[in-house]
């Protein structure tokens, strides 16, 4: 995700990425990324929560790193107690004249925080994003034809109950199997686990199996 308030900016950093994407799929065309545009720091706030994300802040005033010191503050609370919860998401911040020393202090790396100064800076993450997400894919495969249907159920928005009802299982039998897949593929949450359902083709083989 792109974030900039100057419309250029947002079109020369999708280009340059975009270029060196359809070169990477020359070689490997499973390579996984979407890209999108923001020019408002507020609609943001749901990517901080996806799987090997980057999102890249071109920030030049004060009220832009204010506003993403918020964002990043409520991040924090929601992953308080959750070891390793900053792995996954690579928030950029393009370093500029703006970004003073004390703006530095407050965003820092063991945050998942990342000032770059150079653009191949920013193809080395999106390569360490490429190489996780195989790595995810292949998580998938540990999954039992039971915890792939209630995966496709937790994206279609399902709850536990009705999850077991259609199902024809208890609820404790749900809650298990929703444990046991999160550890699998390696999610918290409801949302992440749809995201990856989405992300990794196993909703879609679902909707395919029914128009058969």
């Amino acid at each position: 995700m792109i974030y900039s308030k100057n419309k250029i900016m947002i079109e020369l950093l999708y280009t340059y990425i975009r270029e060196y994407i359809e070169r990477k799929r020359k070689q490997d065309d499973t390579f996984p990324i979407i890209i999108e545009g923001r020019n408002s720091i507020q609609t943001i706030e749901t990517e901080l929560f996806l799987e090997n994300s980057i999102l890249l802040f071109d920030c030049s005033t004060k009220e832009e790193l204010d506003n993403l010191k918020n964002i990043l503050n409520k991040r924090k609370e929601s992953f308080e107690g959750i070891s390793d919860n900053n792995e996954s998401v690579y928030i950029i911040i393009l370093d500029n004249i703006c970004c003073k020393m004390k703006e530095k202090l407050f965003f820092q790396e063991k945050d998942g925080v990342y000032f770059i100064y150079e653009l191949q800076e920013l193809i080395e993450i999106i390569e360490t994003v490429m190489d996780k997400e195989k790595g995810q894919k292949k998580l998938s495969d540990n999954l039992t034809k039971r915890e792939r249907e209630i995966l496709v159920l937790i994206t279609k928005g399902k709850l536990n109950k009705e999850i077991a009802n259609e199902l024809n299982i208890t609820e404790r039998t749900v809650k298990n199997h929703i444990a046991n897949l999160f550890k699998k593929i390696n999610v918290y949450d409801r949302t992440q686990a749809a995201v990856y359902a989405i992300k990794n083709g196993i909703y879609s083989l679902y909707l395919e199996d029914l128009e058969k």
